[in-house]
Parts: C-alpha cells; sequence; structure tokens
C-alpha cells in the first residue's frame, strides 16, 4: 500500500507463523516517473500525428478522386448546353460516380438523336412547327379554325420553261427562288407550308399568332416580287424567270390532313383558294389581293384595280388589284430584306 506521505512511498508487512517480522517500504524516483510519463505523452503525441496525417492524406486523394469526375462532368455539362452533342466521358469504376457519368453519356446520346431528327425533319417538314414539338411540345395538333394570311406565288410559264431547259436548270432555278422565298417568308414571321411543283405556300399567324400578320404576308410578297427582278434569272429565249403572286386573308382550317399513316399539318379553307387564284390574274412580279384584304392592310400601301374578277369556286365576282407600297419607310425595309436574302444566298448562309 502507499504510505501517506508526499513521496512516492510503498511498503508491505513481512509475517511469519502469524506473527509480523517486520516491513519492506519502498520509495519511487518521482524523476524516473515523470520521464516516464513524458515519453508515454510524446507517443501518444506522435501516434495522434500520424493518424491525423494519413488521414488527411486519405480525405484529400478520396476529395480529388470524386472532383475530378465531377469537375470533368460540370465540364461537359456546360458544353452540352452550348449544343455539342458530340461530348462523352469515360465510365471508370462501378461506383455511384460512374454511374452517373454513364446516365449522362446517354442523356448526350439522346439529345443528338434528337437534334438529328429535328434538323432531319426540318428539311421535309414545317420548321417552325418541328421546332415547336421538339422544344416545348406546346403545340396542339389538333384540327380548329384560325384567322391566317396565305401567300402564293408560282413561276410565269413554267410549263414552257421545263420543256425547254435541262431537268437540272430547272431544279436550280426553282431553288434558287425558292430560298429567298424561305428567307423573306420567315423573316416576316410566316412559314413555308409546302412546295408544290414551281410553287410555294406561306402561312402567316400559325402555329404562333401575330397581330399585324396581313401586312407581314403583303411586305414578303412585295419583297419576294424584289427578290425575283434583282437575282435576275434568264431563261435560254433571254425571258426572266418571274413569279406570279396572290395572298389573302381569313378564316382557314388547320390541321392534320390525310391518311392515318401520311398526315400532312397544313391550312385549308377558301382562304386557301382565293390566295392561290390571286396570282394567275397578274403578270411576272405583280402581288394582286382582293379590295378587301386590302382594307386590312392600313397605311402604307395603294391598291391599283384591275376590276371585278370571277374567282373559281366564288359565286360572285370579287374586286381585285395590284398591291403596291407607298410608305418610303417601309419601301426601305423591304430592300433591306431583300438585299440580306441575297447575301444569305451568296454566302450560303454564313453571313
Amino acid at each position: 500500500m502507499r504510505l501517506p506521505t508526499d513521496e512516492l512511498w510503498f511498503a508491505t508487512s513481512i509475517a511469519y507463523s502469524g506473527t509480523t517480522l517486520g516491513i519492506v517500504a519502498v520509495r519511487y524516483s518521482e524523476h524516473a516517473w515523470d520521464d516516464l510519463a513524458v515519453r508515454i505523452m510524446w507517443r501518444m503525441l506522435m501516434t495522434a500525428f500520424v493518424v491525423v496525417l494519413f488521414s488527411g492524406v486519405g480525405v484529400y486523394w478520396l476529395a480529388a478522386r470524386m472532383s475530378r469526375p465531377l469537375e470533368a462532368l460540370a465540364l461537359a455539362a456546360r458544353k452540352v448546353a452550348d449544343t455539342d452533342y458530340s461530348v462523352r466521358l469515360p465510365v471508370q469504376g462501378n461506383d455511384e460516380l460512374s454511374d452517373a457519368v454513364s446516365q449522362f453519356n446517354q442523356m448526350v446520346t439522346e439529345l443528338a438523336h434528337k437534334e438529328e431528327m429535328r434538323t432531319t425533319f426540318g428539311r421535309y417538314l414545317n420548321p417552325k412547327l418541328v421546332s415547336e414539338v421538339f422544344e416545348d411540345g406546346q403545340l396542339k395538333l389538333d384540327t380548329h379554325r384560325q384567322e391566317v394570311s396565305i401567300l402564293f406565288a408560282d413561276m410565269v410559264g413554267f410549263t414552257e420553261f421545263s420543256e425547254s431547259t435541262q431537268t437540272e436548270q430547272v431544279v436550280e432555278a426553282l431553288n434558287r427562288h425558292f430560298e429567298l422565298f424561305h428567307f423573306v417568308i420567315d423573316h416576316f414571321g410566316g412559314h413555308v407550308d409546302k412546295y408544290i411543283g414551281d410553287a410555294v405556300m406561306g402561312v402567316f399567324n400559325h402555329p404562333k399568332e401575330a397581330p399585324d400578320h396581313i401586312r407581314h404576308a403583303a411586305m414578303a410578297a412585295l419583297a419576294m416580287a424584289r427578290a425575283c427582278s434583282q437575282l435576275d434569272t434568264r431563261r435560254h429565249d433571254g425571258k426572266p424567270v418571274s413569279f406570279r403572286i396572290g395572298i389573302d386573308c381569313g378564316q382557314g382550317i388547320v390541321g392534320s390532313i390525310g391518311p392515318a399513316k401520311r398526315l400532312d399539318y397544313t391550312v385549308i379553307g377558301n382562304t386557301v383558294n382565293i390566295a392561290s387564284r390571286m396570282g394567275a390574274l397578274g403578270e411576272g412580279g405583280d402581288v394582286i389581293l382582293t379590295h378587301e384584304t386590302f382594307e386590312r392592310l392600313g397605311e402604307g400601301f395603294a391598291f391599283d384595280s384591275i376590276g371585278e374578277c370571277k374567282i373559281k369556286g366564288i359565286s360572285q365576282a370579287i374586286e381585285c388589284g395590284q398591291l403596291k407600297v407607298k410608305d418610303e419607310k417601309m419601301l426601305r425595309h423591304i430592300l433591306h430584306v431583300v438585299s440580306q436574302a441575297l447575301l444569305t444566298q451568296r454566302t450560303g448562309g454564313n453571313e
């Protein structure tokens, strides 16, 4: 037992046959005891330091191992946001991060496929409709009535031109003009609904509504006529390739037309028929419309009447006339659009 002193004394008795023979006392050195305590403390500190050091290295290595894939994933996501769908990330390991990378690659593949489908369909179908369906899916492809402005343009003397000209040259001439028409119609907020041989049909106020759609259709028609004259494509006989243009505004039936396996989402109705008939009343470069439609245009236009005309499918004769522009500011805008269309055609859309 320890003796009740300040120093480290420990004692025990020695007995024999029940008789205490003596007491043995031992005194520990306090200096040695302090040295032992210091050594134990340092060993504990060194052990804790080594544990902390290796833990820090392990945490840093683990964080770096996790952060590199996350940084690569963030960089790839920015590229995808910039419509770069060629990016792919290597899948390494079999953990949650590798699963995330694998899912990311699958997502990019699906986005690339979707963009490819959109591009392909946009070449053959209405690009605005394709954009509506692929981007937000808000377009309702149901059949309904809607006010629309319709523009028709067909080539003057196409039969004679196609019979006296090589097929490749006929197609080239049509495509050059259709490319200009597409640019002009799109600029003024319409879309090309379809190409019918040597004719093009443009629709305004659908699929997205525009309050001034009839004015836009009129300016597009005047710009198309100007574009034809400035393109100045000639036939073998020296006559210019020209188009007659007709426009009309009114109610149309918008919907899917055709058999279940081959639908055409288009506009039909009396407004479409009248617009297609208007062009036949004029000469090359003329824009023809009814006086009723002209009255809805507002200021900036002039109407050169050609009298009462009998329109196929319409019981009564309708006053028709040639559309002119008389507002200088509007004329400058139309000429600017024409120059932009011609420039885009020459540069292949790179300007």
